[in-house]
């Protein structure tokens, strides 16, 4: 089974709630950065323009180049969930080649004196043991975001799997379903 996210770009207003609620419950300080990206995008020109968001984590990718990237083999894909981990986050060294092989920019390396930190997302492991959603999809003001086996989310919502300034998925093979702003409601 392969865990994904759903993402209706027509939904998401750019509020940044999913990622509050993401820090909320990681605990990250200020000084640690966030495990979601919203970029928005204006299009048009004037007087037709419009504003619309990409959200952006750690897509639980096929193909993830971050394994790959690895010199240590610390990530790797766990075959029941689909989820790419960090085994031995006191091994990590920091040396960022997990983060350049990301075309989605998800993994974080910070570092704090002598203490090296390894953070991605996880879809909310913990939270989803408990029966709960992941803080990002319950936070949702206008419900854009959903996790959940990909098959199942491919039923529910179909196999949109590109947006415009969206990196190739044929590359990774990102576990997230899409539904862009052209799409009629």
């Amino acid at each position: 089974m392969q865990l994904g996210f759903y993402f209706d770009q027509s939904r998401c207003i750019g509020c940044y709630t999913c990622v509050a609620a993401c820090r909320s419950w990681n605990r990250l300080t200020p000084e640690m950065p966030d495990l979601i990206q919203i970029i928005s995008q204006e299009h048009g020109e004037f007087p037709n323009v419009s504003l619309s968001h990409l959200f952006f984590t750690c897509f639980q990718c096929a193909k993830p180049t971050c394994v790959d990237a690895c010199p240590d083999g610390l990530l790797v894909k766990r075959a029941d969930d689909g989820l790419v981990i960090m085994t031995n986050e006191e091994q990590c060294t920091g040396c960022q080649l997990c983060v350049e092989a990301c075309p989605y920019n998800a993994p974080q390396i910070v570092t704090n004196g002598h203490k090296t930190t390894f953070m991605k997302c996880n879809l909310c492991a913990d939270r989803r043991a408990e029966g709960r959603p992941a803080a990002c999809v319950a936070a949702c003001p206008t419900y854009a975001l959903d996790i959940g086996p990909m098959d199942e989310l491919i039923r529910k919502y179909g196999e949109v799997r590109e947006l415009p300034n969206f990196a190739d998925y044929r590359k990774t093979f990102p576990a997230v379903i899409f539904r862009s702003l052209n799409v009629p409601r």
